[in-house]
């Protein structure tokens, strides 16, 4: 029987669209008492995946220049060179693809349709394939330089299975480069509400229970780079032909409580990251009675679950730049576009930008449409992030 580490009850994933049944659920992250994982019990079924990508939107993606960086890793390695045919397995748009400023041959897979559609539009010589990981079928792709598996294996409801599809693709010339946070490294990037257990990841992985999977799925570490600048072990890997699975997936006493050590040291920093935000927010908006929130995603869903309903007794609006979330509503509050904004009176209202990652892209853009910097509530200082 696992043990419970967090839980949410009653989650809405983004808008107030489709059946509150579809919308709303209860997301728990559990430790497996054996082997010391820590994954999303229960995961997402099919059904369950298409409410997470139907709106998610900009909820996904990174950092601008993280591609160009990857690129750069990854060439500087040999890993990336002229004409070598690349697979970027849960490649979104198709971003870290047209981001190799030189001819290759790409090939982006993922399951989400509309992103794929907008990877096509954006990148019409490239091979653009929908599909789970864990069916890609070896005889579709022929041979492989590399395969990037960026910040993916924490999504997908089995890792194992998706790993074991990737080893049949690899050549023993193919290197596979994977990403992912791991929990001994959470503790110094958890500043912010969200935290490690993102809703949207299904594992979380420890330096230990990566390396079994990896062991497990037949591939060879060739090197482990934990990214000074965010909470990423990138990987490159090997198909170790004739290698098997361990038949005993268990941790030693030491190891567990080596994570378990680790676990609640990112508790203990993710509660302190939440009090300053929830601090912040309170002192930001004390005083007035008009609000406009920026952001309908996640974030708001979150932040509404630790602070409550912080807007009941104000005048609230809400905005959001993603067009899958304008004009519909949030929990009953019309999800507006930024254009409104230029419209306020900000003599008498307070922004409040919900977001963590955005938090200063959407504070210049208030600013240039005339929001003063005083009535701009920020949430977060010093982000780190993805």
């Amino acid at each position: 029987m696992p043990s419970l580490v967090t839980q949410y009850s009653d989650l809405q994933f983004y808008t107030d669209s489709g059946s509150e049944s579809e919308k709303r659920v209860t997301v728990s992250t559990v430790q497996c008492r054996l082997c010391g994982c820590l994954y999303m019990d229960p995961a997402y079924s099919p059904a369950g995946f298409d409410v997470l990508f139907d709106e998610a939107g900009m909820s996904y993606g990174a950092a601008p220049g993280r591609d160009v960086e990857q690129v750069h890793w990854m060439h500087a390695r040999g890993l990336l060179a002229q004409n070598f045919r690349v697979m970027d397995v849960g490649c979104y748009d198709g971003r870290f693809l047209r981001s190799i400023p030189f001819e290759v041959g790409r090939i982006g897979v993922d399951a989400d349709r509309g992103a794929l559609e907008r990877a096509t539009s954006l990148d019409p010589e490239g091979h653009y394939v929908n599909s789970f990981f864990e069916e890609l079928d070896s005889e579709d792709f022929g041979q492989l330089d590399l395969v990037t598996l960026i910040h993916v294996i924490e999504h997908v409801v089995d890792p194992k299975a998706v790993l074991a599809a990737l080893w049949k693709l690899c050549s023993d010339s193919t290197r596979l480069v994977l990403e992912t946070p791991i929990i001994e490294r959470a503790a110094d990037f958890a500043n912010d509400i969200n935290g490690h257990f993102s809703v949207q990841h299904l594992t979380h992985f420890s330096r230990s229970s990566l390396e079994r999977l990896i062991r497990d799925s037949r591939f060879e570490i060739i090197e482990w780079f934990d990214h000074p600048e965010y909470n990423g072990s990138r990987l490159v890997l090997s198909a170790k032909e004739g290698g098997k699975s361990s038949p005993n997936n268990t941790q030693n006493h030491g190891e567990f409580l080596r994570e378990s050590i680790h676990l609640f040291r990112y508790l203990s920093s993710w509660h302190e990251a939440t009090e300053r935000a929830l601090a912040a927010l309170h002192e930001g908006i004390d005083d007035v009675q008009n609000l406009v929130v920026w952001g309908a995603g996640m974030h708001t869903e979150i932040l509404s679950y630790r602070a409550g309903a912080f807007w009941s007794g104000k005048d609230i609006r809400l905005v959001d730049g993603d067009p899958l979330k304008i004009g519909k509503s949030w929990r009953g509050i019309l999800i507006e576009p930024p254009s409104i904004v230029s419209e306020i009176d900000w003599d008498s209202t307070k922004l409040v930008i919900s977001s963590f990652a955005s938090t200063e892209s959407i504070s210049a853009h208030a600013i240039r449409m005339g929001v003063p910097e005083r009535q701009i509530v920020r949430l977060y200082t010093g982000i780190s992030h993805y």
